[in-house]
């Protein structure tokens, strides 16, 4: 609900954008991505085993707004649902359940509404296996680095290095 309109500016709008906005409006992304993980709570104490449709609708709402370039998907959901008193390691391992659906579901309308539409449906759904097998595999090693480092400061310098770099580069 929150990302098809979205989707639907970008599609209306990217194509008429230079290079240095569009490297600005992603970098802008990665520092919202930056300030969302910065405003989770730091006292956490529910599990994944209490969640309720509450927390599927936030988290459902602020996945939307990884549509924009540069928004993580897993730092807005894991952010809602640090928000809902979640600690960080269930977050994550929700987070990344979140995502089958909503890929899933990307992966069917960007097939239905692709311009080029060339691509077999075969090479989708494979595709889309290769990357839930990849995803579910790197989990572990994603959980340690995010318990090692705040992820927020590495989006927020991402973003503002893209947005330097892009003024360099075409500014």
């Amino acid at each position: 609900m929150v990302g098809i309109p979205i989707l639907y500016i970008e599609k209306t709008t990217l194509p008429n954008l230079n290079g240095t906005s569009i490297f600005v409006l992603m970098g802008i992304g990665l520092i919202l991505t930056g300030l969302l993980l910065f405003s989770q709570k730091k006292l956490q104490f529910r599990r994944s085993e209490s969640v309720d449709w509450k927390d599927g609708v936030l988290a459902g709402l602020l996945q939307g707004l990884s549509t924009i370039p540069g928004v993580s998907r897993a730092g807005t959901t894991s952010t809602a649902l640090i928000w809902r008193s979640f600690d960080s390691e269930s977050a994550f391992q929700l987070s990344f359940l979140l995502s089958i659906p909503s890929v899933v579901m990307a992966e069917i309308l960007f097939y239905l509404f692709s311009e080029t539409g060339n691509l077999p449906v075969i090479s989708g759904v494979s595709l889309t296996i290769s990357s839930f097998i990849f995803g579910y595999l790197s989990l572990d090693i994603i959980l340690n680095i995010v318990k090692k480092i705040n992820i927020a400061y590495l989006a927020m310098l991402l973003g503002v290095l893209i947005i330097i770099v892009a003024y360099l580069q075409y500014g």
